[in-house]
């Protein structure tokens, strides 16, 4: 099951702890297509891949060469963030915050990291 479930020392002070899973291995061996296909079926995702279905993860591929404000904006992105304009880094990343917060993901996938 997805579900965020505050930990006691979130819940006293407010602030919430990150975890990674990272998935690694030979190019080719499929680990996309597992992550795809594991996510596409799993019953709590429901509408993976559509953009505004409300499905709690976000997919992104890294960009490539990548820096944290490019990062940052194809996080924008995937997530239908509108970009009128260039933004500055420290920009980038507190739009990264809110739009995360206010969509509902939960899950941010992270596709092609070597980049």
């Amino acid at each position: 099951l997805v579900s965020r479930q505050p930990i006691e020392e979130e819940a006293q002070t407010g602030k919430t702890e990150t975890r990674a899973i990272i998935v690694s291995g030979e190019a080719g061996a499929g680990k996309t297509a597992s992550l795809d296909n594991a996510f596409r079926t799993h019953p709590v995702l429901g509408g993976y891949g559509t953009l505004g279905s409300g499905c709690p993860i976000a997919r992104v591929v890294v960009p490539a060469p990548c820096t944290l404000k490019a990062l940052g904006t194809a996080i924008l992105q995937a997530l239908g963030y509108p970009l009128a304009r260039e933004l500055r880094e420290h920009a980038v990343w507190t739009r990264v915050h809110e739009a995360l917060r206010t969509s509902g993901t939960v899950i941010l996938h992270l596709d092609e990291m070597h980049n």
